[in-house]
């Protein structure tokens, strides 16, 4: 019998993760047909995409705000469509000033839901918790240390463990991927992630960049690869790099050939840090919002770290530079810092294998599933 799955992923990240676990879901039962919010990965297998996650994504408080009227209509949208034709069940993925809403809408309506990879809210808004109480949903995390946090506060959590462990695997070794792409022996290989919002890439990569070339003016010989998280930013990241001087490759391969054959990788805070983390390339975290976003940022948050590598590590393992010292020159001498110093890069590989070993042993995609499928009856 069919069975019509509410799927709700706002942003690439989430995009990832749900098509990841719908397609263990498909597989347990292939009667399962999804429709949501999403991207191309839950496209692919087929879902109906009701509103896409290169609308939906945005970032800071500034930015949300002059969305609102956008924002407005997806829930009311959706809502309409919950309550008119619902579905036999909802999963909703990260995502909480949307997905929020859906899950109270969904608990009043009575449709079943699991909440997988839960918003952050160790870090700012533990008030959100009491709400998450009064769902009655099932809830998966795919952080080691969450389910404690969330029972020490009354709220039953599972870990199968993180995705990426499965996941961030290379296909070609360093020296092959090295000559693959041409880059001279006497060259460090630097990979930049910039971040997958068009915002973050607009803030975040011009620093990067600046501070590369300021390096490379310094002495350093460098061959610098960047890799987008969608072909489909190639063309803002060309706009953006064609106002430096460096010579700069934009690979759209497999992103984990790239980290495992990096000397260093320049990333902004998200989840590649934790695919960045996974390969054990040494990095340097650089994240810059709006001033207004990050104000509001600082007085809320509670954890030391941005970066989510360096929180699962419990120390600040790769340095992290946010707003005021995200400038060329902080950057150009973090650079010439770790790539001078043999000893703090292997200190710093040895660190991150840590986060490996706390994100489970693979299977995260299966186990989660057939949790959700007796979870919600599919």
């Amino acid at each position: 019998m069919k069975k019509r799955i509410f799927i709700s992923a706002g942003e690439a990240s989430g995009d990832l993760h749900a098509a990841g676990l719908a397609d263990e879901l498909i597989r347990l039962n292939p009667a399962c047909e999804f429709y949501g919010l999403g991207g191309d990965n839950l496209k692919t297998l087929g879902a109906d995409i009701r509103f896409h996650v290169s609308d939906l994504s945005t970032m800071g408080f500034a930015e949300v705000i002059k969305k609102l009227p956008f924002f407005k209509n997806v829930f009311r949208t959706i809502s309409k469509s919950l309550a008119g034709n619902p579905p036999d069940a909802a999963i909703l993925i990260d995502y909480p000033g949307m997905n929020f809403k859906f899950a109270q809408r969904l608990y009043e309506l009575q449709i079943p839901f699991v909440y997988y990879i839960l918003p952050q809210v160790w870090a700012w808004h533990t008030g959100r918790i009491k709400k998450m109480k009064s769902w009655n949903a099932k809830f998966i995390s795919i952080l080691p240390f969450e389910p404690e946090f969330f029972a020490k506060h009354g709220l039953q959590v599972e870990y199968f463990g993180h995705p990426l462990i499965d996941k961030a695997k290379p296909d070609l070794n360093r020296e092959e991927f090295r000559e693959s792409n041409e880059i001279a022996s006497d060259e460090q290989l630097i990979a930049v992630l910039p971040g997958s919002r068009k915002q973050e890439i607009e803030r975040i990569l011009p620093v990067m960049l600046d501070g590369l070339e300021l390096a490379m003016i310094r002495g350093l010989k460098l061959s610098i690869v960047i890799r987008p998280s969608d072909e489909s930013q190639n063309q803002l990241i060309d706009r953006i790099a064609r106002c430096s001087s460096i010579d700069l490759m934009t690979f759209n391969g497999n992103i984990y050939n790239l980290l495992s054959a990096a000397d260093l990788t320049l990333v902004a805070s998200g989840t590649a840090t934790v695919e960045t983390a996974i390969c054990k390339s040494p990095a340097i975290v650089i994240y810059k919002t709006s001033p207004l976003t990050y104000l509001i940022a600082k007085r809320l948050i509670k954890v030391p770290n941005i970066a989510m590598a360096n929180l699962i590590a419990g120390e600040t393992v790769y340095p992290e530079l946010i707003q005021s010292e995200a400038n060329a020159r902080r950057l150009s001498d973090t650079i010439r810092q770790v790539l001078s110093d043999y000893n703090l890069i292997e200190q710093m590989r040895t660190k991150i294998t840590v986060v490996s070993e706390l994100l489970g042993e693979g299977g995260a995609y299966v186990k989660a599933a057939e949790y959700v499928k007796t979870a919600i009856n599919l």
